[in-house]
């Protein structure tokens, strides 16, 4: 599929636009934040914001990847997604909400 310079420049303002970095600390539920090192779309910087904003959050950053690390490093992710669930049925046991 090919999409013209206007629809990427526009795709890009929008995400530029998008800003919601002061309401991460509102985040109640247990969250994994997902970076890749080499991302140029969103630096690690901004995973380790959103990660300490977060109270309780994990952080998994991946080398050798950038912004579509589920894409680029499938089996990695499964693994760091599988350990952040277990890590979480382990900390709320048989609470329904952690």
């Amino acid at each position: 599929m090919h999409v013209g310079p206007g629809v990427t420049l526009s795709n890009f303002a929008a995400c530029d636009r998008f800003d919601v970095m002061d309401q991460v600390g509102e985040i109640r539920q247990p969250t994994l934040v997902v970076a890749s090192a080499a991302d140029l779309l969103t630096p690690v910087k901004v995973a380790h914001f959103v990660n300490d904003g977060i109270p309780g959050a994990q952080c998994a950053v991946f080398e050798e990847a950038g912004h579509m690390v589920m894409l680029e490093r499938p089996e990695s992710t499964a693994q760091a997604i599988g350990r952040f669930l277990e890590s979480v049925n382990d900390s709320c046991g048989a609470a329904t909400s952690c």
